[in-house]
């Protein structure tokens, strides 16, 4: 289906659809922020669509991330370390939102400590605490905002969108700053290209002083 049938009157949808029936990672972006797609990727592993977005003098790259359950969790962890290594090379501001299918509140789990290992090593924090996926006898942290530590966070938490999914939706607010521009001086100038000399000094010779 074309994406314009999933627009928004204020958002535009981007999307990186999986090769197979189903699947897939998306973005909505307000119209009139200013961005381009930097990178987009799905296997069975990892699936992810990044952008690098520009708010007036401030610049940062957003990725969304879909990791499926049954796929090689070291080559997931190996994509998206590299992956986040390129991020980091060119922005300090960068934020990983998505369902990461690994539960962050499970301490002992290999999975969970192989990310916080890979994301401590980055100087990145996930800031989502509260679970994302419960059923009747269990709830899961699965679904996470990964931001770099020059963020300062104002807000985060989880949104029950129980009427559209089984998982929560995770959010988070960001302050952004800009360079204060210098005041803006206005200069009136007067065009001397077409001067014409001899008139000039006619006029002057013609006033009554």
């Amino acid at each position: 289906m074309p994406s314009e049938n999933y627009d928004l009157c204020s958002h535009k949808l981007e999307r990186c659809d999986r090769p197979t029936r189903g699947g897939g990672v998306a973005i909505y972006i307000r119209r009139t922020l200013q961005y381009e797609i930097v990178s987009n990727f799905t296997s069975e592993y990892i699936e992810y669509l990044v952008i690098r977005l520009r708010i007036k003098s401030f610049t940062c790259m957003i990725g969304t991330f879909y990791r499926q359950p049954r796929g090689n969790y070291d080559m997931f962890i190996d994509c998206f370390e590299n992956l986040l290594a390129d991020m980091l090379l060119s922005y300090d501001n960068i934020i990983c939102v998505g369902d990461f299918n690994t539960n962050m509140m499970s301490v002992t789990d290999y999975k969970t400590n192989a990310l916080n290992e890979l994301m401590s090593s980055l100087n990145l924090t996930q800031i989502i605490q509260d679970p994302t996926y419960r059923t009747t006898s269990s709830e899961s942290l699965l679904d996470l905002v990964i931001c770099g530590n020059s963020f300062n966070v104002t807000n985060s938490g989880t949104i029950d969108c129980s009427d559209m999914t089984d998982h929560y939706c995770v959010f988070c607010e960001l302050p952004i700053y800009f360079n204060k521009l210098p005041p803006t001086q206005r200069v009136r100038t007067r065009s001397f290209k077409h001067f014409d000399g001899v008139a000039f000094e006619a006029d002057v010779y013609a006033v009554h002083w």
